[in-house]
């Protein structure tokens, strides 16, 4: 059985309890925006903060309850709170970003355009690391290196989106938090992301 991580918008009013915030399908079914599993997750659930028993409003515990197997209603509330549950206001999310950008092989670029995996773009080079060695070459017409390694001439600048990493996973969530962003809150009332895991 995998883990999940699984984030939903939500949000938290000036005494610190925290509601759902949608969406919602007809029957009002409350769905998340994002599930990850833990093999191709990030490390973004490291960044909130633990949701702790007064927090979690009925609400809430009503919307959740329904990804949990059915048991004491107490037992799910333990297991939203002890097992990772936990909220991040939007405005806090991590600013990074999901686009790779640097020199790489010729043929490792190759490879990922046949299967993107970004575990295939590693020998990367910045910018600076590029100019200096292509500056090297040109003067010297000849580089000083390994059999195995890469030649300047071997390499591009090539773009590429890790949609395993942090900024991929912060963009979706400020996407579908972003709908809501003329929802009728209660007065000093903010938008955070809620996550649960099991």
């Amino acid at each position: 059985m995998s883990w999940y991580y699984t984030y939903y918008i939500g949000y938290q009013t000036k005494d610190g309890k925290l509601y759902p915030l949608g969406p919602f399908d007809h029957n009002g079914r409350y769905y998340s925006v994002l599930n990850k599993s833990r093999s191709f997750a990030s490390d973004l659930h490291h960044e909130f903060y633990p949701m702790k028993k007064e927090m979690l409003t009925d609400e809430l515990f009503n919307a959740l309850k329904s990804d949990y197997d059915p048991c004491d209603e107490e037992e799910i509330r333990n297991e939203i709170i002890n097992f990772g549950g936990g909220y991040l206001p939007l405005d806090e999310l991590p600013k990074e970003d999901s686009v790779i950008t640097g020199y790489f092989p010729i043929d490792r670029i190759a490879a990922y355009l046949e299967d993107p995996d970004p575990d295939l773009m590693y020998d990367r080079m910045s910018s600076e690391e590029y100019a200096l060695r292509l500056s090297n070459y040109m003067k010297f017409q000849k580089e000083e290196k390994d059999k195995d390694e890469y030649s300047i001439t071997d390499y591009a600048l090539f773009s590429y989106t890790d949609y395993n990493s942090i900024g991929a996973e912060v963009d979706i969530l400020r996407q579908a938090a972003h709908i809501f962003d003329y929802a009728d809150l209660p007065e000093d009332s903010k938008i955070v992301i809620l996550l649960t895991q099991g």
